[in-house]
């Protein structure tokens, strides 16, 4: 079993990819992903993280500011390919946060929002790991760290806005 633990907060921001079997109990440290060098890297350091599988392969998506970076996971070894990175074009932030949700079609999306943004974004993603913008809501108050769910089986998009103390809710269809 892998298991991602994002530090955002360290001095040295990083990913570490650690491994756990279930049979000994034992947990390796297998990979640390540095992000001390961002602007080197191209890739930004990750402050959330959520893990999508869709089409028979498993994806790594991790939120920062004003965008989402896509990494392809080896099931095998638990190792980490980054694959792109996504601008939102949405106000930099405390932090973005992506969250991953099923349709009954078996799509996949992915729904984003930052901690400041007035917009919550919805893409679908593809087998290979691209990602297709396909809704953003825009002008309906604050989306505070907004979340994919289900109600009723049906996807729905939560958030929160604190500036006028609600809980906003938008179904989403295919």
């Amino acid at each position: 079993i892998n298991v991602y633990v994002i530090r955002p907060a360290s001095s040295t921001p990083m990913i570490d990819v650690l491994q756990y079997d279930p049979a000994t109990g034992d947990i390796v440290n297998t990979t640390n992903l540095d992000f001390t060098n961002p602007t080197g890297s191209g890739i930004p350091p990750a402050r959330t993280g959520v893990v999508a599988h869709v089409g028979g392969n498993s994806y790594l998506l991790t939120g920062n500011d004003n965008s989402m970076s896509v990494f392809a996971i080896n099931t095998t070894t638990g190792a980490l390919t980054h694959q792109s990175t996504i601008n939102t074009n949405l106000p930099t932030s405390v932090f973005g946060s992506p969250t991953v949700y099923t349709a009954a079609d078996g799509t996949v999306y992915v729904a984003y929002s930052n901690s400041t943004a007035e917009e919550f974004i919805v893409y679908r993603m593809g087998a290979n790991g691209s990602m297709t913008e396909t809704d953003r809501i825009a002008g309906q108050g604050d989306f505070l760290l907004g979340q994919a769910s289900y109600l009723n089986g049906v996807p729905a998009v939560i958030s929160v806005d604190p500036n006028n103390s609600v809980v906003r809710i938008f179904m989403i269809d295919n």
